[in-house]
């Protein structure tokens, strides 16, 4: 595999992880699961709005890379 392909495999995989931490911190929110919302009880939890922006960002990535790949 060239470095290229590793990169972009990276990215794949990354961008999966941020768009499903953030859609699980919303359900933490709908669903008041403060387990979802922050990891440890003493930490302070993530806002809903970053929820928002860190699941589009790992769906935007997704798409710019399926559009580049065709």
């Amino acid at each position: 595999m060239s470095i290229t392909q590793n990169f972009k495999k990276g990215s794949f995989i990354l961008s999966i992880i941020v768009a499903l931490a953030g859609f699980l911190v919303l359900i933490g929110w709908i669903g008041n699961i403060y387990l979802f919302k922050s990891i440890f009880r003493d930490w302070n939890s993530m806002k809903a709005n970053a929820a928002i922006c860190f699941f589009l960002a790992g769906i935007i990535v997704l798409l710019v890379n399926r559009k580049q790949n065709n």
